[in-house]
């Protein structure tokens, strides 16, 4: 560019000049953007007296200080005028506040003291001071934790494990917001020795590398918790022969084996090492299959409480001896014992011989993604402190909600909230020690999970409010902390949310619609016959589409789901248009979609794969890109395959022979309700069940 300018130009000076311009417009851009973490909108600095700290605290704030550059600091920059001086003050546990508690004191606007009991309480009082407006930058507030545990627990598991550095961010930013437990979720995505095809090819971590997160977590405060499976979701590793001893079911173990309690000994020594925490989350849930495989081959129809109950023994005195604390999903002890085999059998009566059946060390975790009715909440929570009250030994209740950002393109907010808001008022009537939100990434974790942090703020805010969030706090923490527009990350999730979609209302849960009619084949169009307007929808889109676009000049992270609904503004109508088209004979209308509407929508397409692969690579390993592209490129192909039929039968036939060259395009449709409430990208692509039947 300096060589065209001078040659341009033919000048030394005029070339130093735009030197010098352009540097300093670079040198400003790096000023107004800051650190990987800085806050558009605001323009004083906090000075960091870290010298206040207790000493062991003083490397968790200045992590924190480090990602904020743009509004933290420990020394006084010369050119800014508005700053606020901060000191904190390590105090004792009140009485009043047995969990911690966080004290902002505002004696000026601008100085302020934090007093603190630990340092996760220190970090989010600091969230607290970096979102306070200049206007209320006087009095005290007071944060006090109503559980001893809130925490959030990331899926690495279902295609997308998260790169260190994303691991690190949210790390932040949950401490920022008062989280201080982190579960991971790894089925086979950690190192075992011995195992090579443990987590293989999939983006395992490496024992040094979750050390290191586990450091990293402690100096913020967090207890980073292994989570993991030791008797079913172990599809990933059972398809290997080399386990063919061991398995039951595609992806159940096989109990009651010598070979299998070993290796789950080895699972349990190798997923606890990397970290601090005694405890570990064993698994145990949705294992309906347990039993009806190999087992029954070899040994016959056992009953399956029994056999489920005698593993969960075998593995909870595995941990005894290793010194863990587990704890498990409780959804097989109910479905065991209902006689309707409901998780959320209301009627279910816990009896003594389910009470004695659970080893006395293994907390419970009541799941619950799904019920609005605070009394569901209420009488699964009895039942389950029932099993603890009349156990001998202390044993607790973990309650886990869920942020909804599963099987989608995008977290849907408004029903992660509508379910949040009674679940976390049920936890807080029942005295629940620990609370967590499960950020899930099934059918693989298309999702940038990013989009739901609006939701896990949302419940952390819950865990230290009385009743409701304030949400216009909400607000301006959550544009401190993640460096976005609250309204405009929750339009985001208008990719699922339309009138048009009304006749779906009969799940209890809300469908991906947005990912089921991106990936719907284009030929087929199966799954149509159920939205009751084509068109108004495909209005929707558009408007949203401009919309978030909109947003996305100030906010990179909406780019994803702006293009998302640009591509389906165009695909939604599309399948409809090429049918009418066929019916009608109306050649000029069919050669307008071989020259235009398939390039135009091949064209967003490809620009919308393209946005997601440079999400993936920011935010998560390579491993696991290949499914993703799998399915944008059979999206692509089949579009390519109809634009070839249909220029084909146009350029040697009539109308007539169109349609019967494209009679799967023209086929009659019929609602179906949709394959189920959660639609897989299998569900998608084709009407035809064609999964890989698993060997047993």
């Amino acid at each position: 560019l300096f060589r065209m300018v001078v040659w341009l130009r033919g000048g030394r000076l005029f070339t130093l000049i735009v030197t010098f311009l352009f540097f300093t417009g670079l040198l400003l851009t790096f000023r107004l953007l800051g650190g990987d973490e800085s806050v558009r909108g605001h323009s004083f600095v906090v000075i960091v007296d870290v010298t206040s700290l207790r000493h062991g605290d003083v490397p968790g704030v200045l992590e924190i200080v480090r990602a904020y550059n743009h509004q933290l600091a420990v020394d006084a920059p010369s050119d800014w005028v508005d700053s606020v001086r901060l000191r904190f003050h390590p105090v004792e546990t009140l009485p009043d506040a047995p969990h911690g508690h966080t004290t902002v004191h505002w004696t000026s606007p601008t100085t302020v003291q934090i007093d603190y009991v630990s340092i996760n309480d220190a970090v989010r009082g600091l969230g607290r001071v970096l979102a306070t407006p200049v206007s209320q930058r006087m009095g005290t507030i007071q944060d006090t934790r109503l559980f001893s545990k809130t925490g959030v627990m990331l899926d690495v598991s279902r295609g997308a494990a998260y790169t260190l550095e994303t691991h690190r961010l949210l790390l932040r930013r949950f401490a920022l917001m008062g989280i201080n437990v982190v579960l991971l979720y790894m089925e086979d995505m950690y190192e075992v020795p011995g195992e090579e095809l443990f987590g293989y090819l999939r983006g395992r971590y490496s024992r040094n590398e979750l050390q290191s997160l586990d450091d990293y977590a402690d100096a913020l405060g967090i207890e980073l918790v292994p989570c993991i499976q030791t008797l079913g979701h172990l599809e990933q590793v059972l398809h290997w022969r080399s386990f063919k001893d061991v398995r039951d079911t595609y992806d159940v173990l096989l109990v009651r084996e010598n070979e299998t309690k070993s290796l789950v000994q080895k699972l349990l020594e190798a997923a606890h090492a990397p970290f601090r925490s005694t405890r570990i989350h064993i698994g145990f849930d949705e294992t309906e299959h347990l039993g009806l495989g190999k087992s029954l081959k070899k040994n016959g129809y056992l009953d399956q409480w029994q056999v489920f109950r005698g593993h969960l023994n075998v593995v909870s005195t595995l941990c005894k001896q290793l010194g863990l604390k587990p704890m498990a999903w409780s959804d097989m002890i109910f479905k065991w014992r209902s006689p309707t085999k409901e998780y959320y059998d209301t009627t279910l009566e816990i009896s003594e011989e389910v009470i004695d059946s659970i080893p006395d060390n293994v907390d419970l975790v009541y799941w619950d993604y799904y019920n609005l009715d605070s009394d569901v909440y209420r009488g699964m929570i009895s039942k389950h402190q029932s099993l603890a009250e009349h156990s001998p030994y202390p044993r607790q209740t973990v309650m886990a909600t869920g942020a909804w950002c599963w099987n989608r393109f995008w977290s849907h907010y408004p029903h992660a909230s509508q379910t949040i808001d009674p679940f976390m008022l049920s936890a807080k009537t029942h005295h629940i020690n620990e609370v967590l939100i499960t950020l899930w990434g099934d059918d693989g974790h298309e999702v940038d999970i990013r989009s739901a942090l609006p939701a896990v703020h949302y419940f952390a805010e819950h865990s230290y409010s009385v009743d409701t969030v304030d949400m216009t706090w909400l607000r301006e923490s959550f544009r401190a902390i993640h460096r976005g527009d609250f309204d405009e990350w929750i339009a985001a999730s208008h990719l699922d949310i339309h009138a048009s979609l009304s006749d779906l209302a009969h799940f209890n849960t809300p469908v991906s619609v947005a990912k089921s009619l991106l990936w719907e084949d284009p030929l087929l169009g199966h799954l149509q016959a159920d939205l009751s307007d084509v068109s108004d929808l495909a209005d929707h889109y558009s408007t949203l589409s401009s919309q978030l676009a909109l947003y996305a000049q100030h906010d990179p992270v909406l780019r994803l789901p702006a293009q998302l609904g640009r591509v389906l503004s165009l695909k939604v109508p599309f399948h409809a248009d090429v049918v009418q088209s066929l019916h009608s004979g109306d050649v000029r209308r069919l050669r307008t979609i071989l020259t235009q509407k398939i390039p135009d929508l091949l064209r967003e397409i490809d620009v919308l794969w393209r946005i997601h692969r440079a999400l993936w690579l920011q935010l998560y390993q390579p491993f696991g890109l290949e499914i993703l592209e799998h399915r944008y490129g059979s999206l692509r192909i089949r579009l390519e395959s109809l634009r070839d039929r249909l220029q084909g039968c146009l350029i040697t036939g009539t109308s007539d022979s169109c349609l019967h060259a494209l009679s799967d395009v023209v086929a009659t449709r019929h609602a179906t309700q949709w394959p189920k409430d959660v639609i897989g990208w299998g569900d998608c692509a084709s009407p035809s069940a064609f999964y890989l039947i698993p060997h047993q």
